[in-house]
């Protein structure tokens, strides 16, 4: 097999992967909001299955708030809050937030969904994330150096006396997230009270 062909090969893959990004993250609302229709009904809450998921739910929906306040996109470097101890913190706390909705929703095919979506769908995303963030803004390589991706550190990477901007929240739109999360869990409630 000669150099070429391998070197084709892998740049066909490259390139699968890039469409795949391109099109992951066009479509990642679209596949969160089916995945929630599907929970939604394949759903058999009970008391116990709610009262363990909604916690989990609550600390992730809380990461993404402390990190919308903490972020604006594409105009400069988000190193305060929770951004000093990982750099994906919005993306962890969708994470919890879909895994406590699956505890909720009682159903293991749920839970593989959610670990099929953030797979196929929010790995990529994040990748082609990183790209962007080391295109326009210069010290991201340095930042991404020291701090995490996903597994958080014990103690902040950086100093930061910046402060929660609720102007930020509120512009990020994160308060969206919260009412996605109490709308699902109406659902399951209502479901559970007629079974």
């Amino acid at each position: 097999m000669s150099d070429r062909f391998v070197s084709d090969r892998h740049l066909g893959r490259l390139s699968l992967w890039k469409r795949w990004s391109a099109f992951a993250a066009k479509s990642r609302v679209v596949a969160s909001w089916l995945l929630a229709l599907g929970a939604c009904w394949l759903a058999r809450p009970t008391a116990e299955s709610m009262a363990a998921g909604v916690p989990i739910s609550l600390v992730g929906l809380a990461l993404r708030a402390w990190a919308a306040g903490h972020l604006s996109k594409n105009e400069r470097l988000a190193t305060s809050g929770p951004y000093r101890y990982v750099r994906n913190p919005l993306y962890i706390g969708s994470l919890l937030a879909a895994i406590g909705l699956g505890v909720c929703s009682f159903d293991p095919l749920v839970l593989a969904a959610i670990a099929a979506v953030f797979l196929m769908w929010f790995l990529p995303v994040v990748g082609e994330e990183e790209s962007h963030l080391r295109e326009i803004l210069p010290e991201y390589r340095a930042y991404e150096s020291r701090v995490p991706r996903f597994v958080p550190r014990i103690g902040p990477a950086l100093d930061s006396s910046t402060a929660f901007d609720a102007s930020l929240f509120l512009r990020n739109r994160e308060y969206s997230a919260g009412l996605g999360f109490a709308g699902f869990v109406l659902v399951l409630w209502l479901k559970m009270l007629l079974r």
